[in-house]
C-alpha cells in the first residue's frame, strides 16, 4: 500500500510540474530578437587615402520592440551611424559602415559592436575587411576612384584585364543614390578593357555623398575591388 501511494504521489507531482511549465510557457512575455542577415563584408582591394562604404541590414524578428542602445567601432578609421535606434516587430534598419584607408596598410580587419535589449544577444558584431592598395595581378582600374565636382553629372572609369585568362565581372555591391552606373562588358578576354559609366541622377540641389561600387573578377583566380565614389571636398 505505501508503494502505491508513493507512485500516486509521484504522478501527481509530475502532472503539476508539466501543468506549471505549460502555463508559464503560455504566459511568456514578448521579446525582441536582433538579426543581422549579413554580418561580414570584404571590400577587397581599395585605394589608399580613400573612404569605402557598405550598408548592412538589422532586423527585429522578435515580437517586441528592439532598441539599439550603442554602436561602437574599433578604431577611428571606421564609422557606423545608425539612422533608427528603435525597431518594432518585423521592422528593419540600415547601418552604413564606412572605412577610411588613410594610415592603413595591406590587409585590414575591423569590427563594429552593436548593443541592444535582446536578452539572448546583448552584443552583436559586424566585421569588415580590405586590402589597402589596388595593385593586383588580374585587373587594372583607371582611375581607381570616382570624384564628382559640383555641377558634374558623368564620369568614366576603365577596367583592363591584365592577366592571360578570361575574366567574368559580377557586382556584389552597388552604389547608393544618387549614383547610377553601367558596365559595357561583363566578360573580358586577356588584355581586353571595358568602360564603366557613372552618372548622378537629376537633383536641383548639389548634396555631398560617399558611396562605393564593389566588383568581383573571376578567372583563373578570383579577386574583389571596391571603387570609392564621392563628391570632391567630402572626405
Amino acid at each position: 500500500m505505501p508503494k502505491d501511494l508513493l507512485k500516486v504521489g509521484f504522478l501527481i507531482v509530475a502532472f503539476l510540474f508539466l501543468l506549471s511549465s505549460a502555463y508559464s510557457e503560455t504566459k511568456k512575455s514578448p521579446q525582441p530578437k536582433i538579426e543581422i542577415p549579413e554580418n561580414t563584408w570584404d571590400f577587397g582591394y581599395i585605394p589608399e587615402n580613400e573612404v569605402v562604404t557598405h550598408t548592412f541590414i538589422i532586423r527585429n524578428v522578435g515580437d517586441d520592440s528592439l532598441f539599439i542602445t550603442k554602436v561602437r567601432t574599433t578604431c577611428c578609421c571606421s564609422h557606423a551611424p545608425l539612422l533608427r535606434s528603435r525597431l518594432g516587430p518585423k521592422e528593419k534598419a540600415e547601418i552604413e559602415v564606412s572605412l577610411n584607408s588613410r594610415r592603413l596598410k595591406e590587409d585590414v580587419q575591423k569590427a563594429i559592436y552593436i548593443s541592444s535589449n535582446d536578452t539572448m544577444a546583448r552584443f552583436s558584431s559586424i566585421f569588415i575587411g580590405a586590402k589597402v592598395g589596388t595593385q593586383n595581378e588580374m585587373v587594372e582600374l583607371f582611375p581607381d576612384k570616382v570624384w564628382f565636382k559640383e555641377g558634374e553629372k558623368n564620369k568614366t572609369l576603365w577596367v583592363k584585364n591584365i592577366s592571360d585568362s578570361f575574366i567574368q565581372i559580377s557586382v556584389p555591391g552597388s552604389p547608393k543614390s544618387p549614383v547610377d552606373f553601367k558596365i559595357d562588358k561583363m566578360n573580358l578576354n586577356p588584355f581586353d578593357s571595358t568602360r564603366i559609366s557613372f552618372n548622378i541622377k537629376e537633383d536641383k540641389f548639389f548634396r555631398p555623398f560617399k558611396t562605393s561600387l564593389t566588383l568581383d573578377f573571376s578567372g583563373a583566380k578570383k579577386i574583389r575591388c571596391t571603387i570609392p565614389i564621392r563628391t570632391i571636398g567630402d572626405k
